[in-house]
């Protein structure tokens, strides 16, 4: 079982209760679909290791790639969810910080009906989760004095 992490903006709005009405008409909240970012119609998802170990790695380094170090909520996805609906997705090299990382990089080749789709997939299935803006600046900080991210990365942390 593949794992795909997607970086969203609040996870408690992706959320299956309050969410419950619309699933049941085989639609979704409007702010999920809106949640979902992405660069050139394609939303970036990560690769994460079974054992999730790596979560706290790729999600330091998305926010240090961001404006601003801030609290961060993801949503883990199956995989096989994606192949079985039809979303297709290219393997692409990321562009982080972080060298080891950036192979597990995949953009998600969406329409705005596989759009909706997504969005779906990720309040029916998605496994949710959130690294507070003190976990990711304390990650941050080691990281820097372990000379694993550069000395630039500590002016995103405020």
């Amino acid at each position: 079982m593949a794992l795909s992490l997607y970086k969203v903006k609040k996870a408690y709005r992706w959320y299956p209760g309050p969410a419950k009405d619309f699933l049941e008409n085989d639609d979704v909240p409007a702010h999920s679909v809106g949640d979902i970012q992405m660069r050139d119609n394609l939303p970036s998802v990560w690769e994460v290791s079974e054992d999730r170990s790596d979560i706290l790695r790729i999600v330091r380094v998305i926010a240090v790639g961001a404006e601003r170090i801030d609290d961060a909520g993801y949503v883990l996805l199956d995989s096989d969810h994606l192949m079985r609906t039809g979303i297709p997705f290219n393997v692409t090299q990321g562009g982080t910080l972080d060298s080891g990382i950036n192979p597990r990089h995949r953009d998600l080749v969406l329409s705005g009906t596989k759009l909706v789709t997504l969005a779906a997939l990720f309040v029916r299935h998605g496994d949710l989760g959130e690294i507070t803006k003190l976990e990711l600046r304390n990650s941050v900080l080691q990281r820097i004095q372990q000379g694993q991210l550069p000395e630039s990365c500590r002016k995103k942390i405020k």
